[in-house]
């Protein structure tokens, strides 16, 4: 079975879209995209492969990192498998940052702690 956990960043990412979505467009807009973040999310218990590589990280040969696509939203995410003792695979999600942003320096902060 895969677990599905959101780090605490990602979380108040969520939050923080989500308020903002409020409160330029409305509240109908939100619970929208709510429930687009809940799908995604769920999705990923189902098929945590699914995503594909981040390309901004492949390029240095990091393909631990996987991202869900819901425009202009990106998901990053990190699969960790499965251990004697845990009998499923978890995937933590690290990061949920709107795409048009400078994603770069985004990863290197927050990813990186640099």
């Amino acid at each position: 079975m895969t677990k599905v956990i959101l780090t605490q960043d990602a979380r108040q990412d969520i939050l923080d879209i989500i308020a903002y979505t409020r409160d330029h467009f409305g509240k109908p807009q939100a619970v929208k995209l709510r429930r687009t973040f809940n799908t995604a999310l769920q999705s990923l218990k189902e098929q945590p492969y699914k995503g594909a590589q981040v390309p901004e990280l492949t390029r240095f040969g990091n393909t631990e990192y996987r991202q869900l696509a819901r425009k202009p939203f990106r998901i990053i995410y990190l699969i960790e498998a499965a251990t004697e003792n845990n009998q499923g695979i978890t995937v933590a999600i690290l990061l949920c940052v709107d795409g048009r942003r400078n994603f770069s320096t985004l990863l290197q902060k927050r990813l990186f702690r640099i």
